[in-house]
């Protein structure tokens, strides 16, 4: 009859290709997809359930784990069985499975093998299999036809294209001939594995624990020693400090890779650091530069590059302590959603202006630190923005240095700048505060627009698990 019929009853007839629905309720058809039929029902999206079978094992693990990993959720109707996967059934809310809900959600139209629970391989010492093969071969040297199968056996099963031996977990837990052979012959034992693994671990632990410390005590050292680097005042200060924040920065780098947060992922979210740039530049003070109030003192090529890498070294490194390790620190202490990525940028900005009250420490007058606490949480909040916008520390650090670089260069030698006279008057004040008001509510109207996907792949990449 020119095409392919299903039929359920005599009075009940209908073509697979047909994608129409009937006017009966009770008839049941099927929809042609990528050439193969799937069958539909009419009342199809009425009482489905979501449901992940595992068994008593399987559970317990979840448990140590502290959730699904990647679960195989299948959807079904409660009238349908679905506990061939093991005794224990786990019954999933809509908002697991619904896309909309979360982007990382995928729902199949048919049956699809993904990922499961993650494994552990086990790589073997070549040279011992190659000796345990050996010793197999003598065995059976009265029944030459097996000793080629003996190698067959172990490359086929156990070679990777590498030309490595890996043992998988689900071939250590089986009692074969093979896998007895191997943990017999001493290649490679459970206990001895997990016991080496661990052992590096910590040894690999301790030693990052040793060069963090040693790094902070060189930098300790080297900010109270009274060291000469050069003649000229003002480059010996930048040459100290560069190498004080130098040791800081790869402690704090390591500290970061112990701590697992990923802070120097691909950026994200350019055009957002444009208004952020202008806030930075804006810090030069050009009132006063144009009116003739200050000039450079310092021309020579040398003096730029020593200016501008003490910039950077002083960005990074207060980058890398206040967005890198305490903004994901807090992150993960306060909720998992928007309001909790909005007390992080708050609770992080102010930590980082409270900070500059150690200056008093250092010689600083009460007046002029308190004027910084107040215009540093201001900037911490910038900071903090570059952070959640590019994900990346790099962004901010740059931000950082271009914003102490416009604002100090015109400071005097003594205090580290390249110029002199007279840095703020009222036009610089009005200018300056003009725009960075107009920017400032720029980005605190484009961080309440802030979407979850945002934080979601913030999070990921701080290594902060969603609630």
């Amino acid at each position: 009859m020119g095409g392919e019929y299903v039929a359920f009853y005599p009075e009940q007839i209908k073509l697979t290709t047909n994608t129409n629905p009937t006017e009966n309720a009770d008839i049941r058809y099927a929809l042609s997809i990528d050439g193969e039929t799937a069958p539909v029902d009419m009342e199809k999206g009425k009482n489905l359930v979501a449901l992940h079978n595992l068994s008593e094992d399987n559970l317990l693990r979840v448990i140590e784990l502290g959730g699904f990993p990647m679960p195989s959720i299948a959807i079904t109707t409660t009238e349908l069985s679905h506990e061939n996967y093991g005794d224990i059934t786990v019954v999933f809310g809509s908002e697991t499975i619904n896309p909309e809900s979360d982007y990382r959600n995928v729902v199949y139209d048919r049956d699809a093998w993904t990922p499961t629970t993650p494994t552990v391989d086990v790589k073997l010492e070549t040279k011992k299999v190659h000796s345990l093969v050996g010793e197999l071969q003598d065995e059976v040297k009265g029944y030459s036809p097996y000793k080629s199968d003996i190698y067959r056996f172990f490359d086929s099963k156990y070679r990777d294209n590498n030309g490595d031996y890996i043992l998988s977990e689900y071939d250590y837990t089986k009692k074969s001939i093979g896998e007895r052979a191997i943990k017999n012959a001493g290649i490679i034992t459970r206990g001895t594995v997990m016991a080496n693994t661990d052992k590096k671990k910590e040894n690999n632990g301790r030693f990052t624990t040793v060069i963090i410390i040693a790094l902070c005590v060189a930098m300790l050292v080297l900010s109270v020693w009274d060291i000469r680097y050069a003649e000229d005042e003002a480059r010996n200060h930048w040459i100290g400090r560069i190498l004080q924040q130098t040791c800081g920065c790869l402690a704090v780098i390591l500290l970061l890779a112990r701590l697992k947060i990923k802070a120097f992922g691909k950026p994200q979210n350019w055009l957002f650091l444009i208004p952020c740039v202008i806030i930075a530049v804006n810090n030069f003070p050009f009132w006063s530069y144009f009116n003739g109030n200050m000039r450079l003192v310092k021309h020579e090529v040398l003096d730029f590059l020593l200016f501008a890498v003490y910039c950077l070294s002083v960005g990074l490194f207060e980058e890398l302590v206040f967005r890198g390790v305490l903004f994901s620190l807090l992150a993960e202490r306060f909720s998992k959603n928007k309001k909790g990525l909005l007390i992080t940028f708050f609770v992080s900005s102010l930590v980082f202006a409270l900070a500059h009250l150690f200056n008093l420490f250092m010689g600083a007058g009460v007046g002029a630190t308190l004027l910084q606490v107040c215009y540093t949480a201001l900037t911490g909040g910038l900071f903090a923005f570059v952070f959640i916008k590019s994900k990346n520390i790099l962004c901010c650090a740059f931000v950082h240095a271009l914003y102490n670089f416009c604002g100090l260069i015109m400071e005097i030698p003594s205090r580290g700048g390249m110029g002199s006279g007279v840095v703020f008057d009222l036009g610089t004040g009005l200018t300056m505060g003009g725009i960075a008001v107009i920017m400032g509510l720029f980005v605190l109207y484009s961080l309440w627009k802030v979407q979850e996907s945002e934080r979601i792949c913030l999070y990921e990449r701080l290594g902060i698990p969603n609630d």
